[in-house]
């Protein structure tokens, strides 16, 4: 999340200046970034600056596909909270 929720934030800020409707311009960019590109992007990182604290994560019996898994499953339902806040905000 550390490197995910920035680059969100700012591909939602962008996203919020192009489109008409702020609300539903900011809410579909930053979940879209959120769920693909920055989601990839933070794994990358996470793996070439902390691949060292994978260890703590295989003691406790996670493995990478189980933490990858549950953090997709996280961005998920926080991407699925704010479509359905952004939602009935417009209705």
């Amino acid at each position: 999340m550390r490197f995910n929720l920035p680059l969100s934030l700012f591909i939602g800020v962008i996203g919020m200046l192009i489109r008409k409707s702020y609300l539903t311009g900011f809410v579909s960019s930053f979940n879209l970034s959120l769920l693909t590109g920055g989601f990839i992007l933070s794994l990358y990182f996470y793996e070439q600056r902390y691949k060292q604290q994978y260890y703590f994560y295989h003691n406790r019996g996670f493995s990478r596909f189980v933490l990858i898994t549950c953090s997709a499953a996280i961005n998920l339902l926080v991407a699925v909270l704010l479509y359905a806040i952004s939602f009935s905000a417009h209705a």
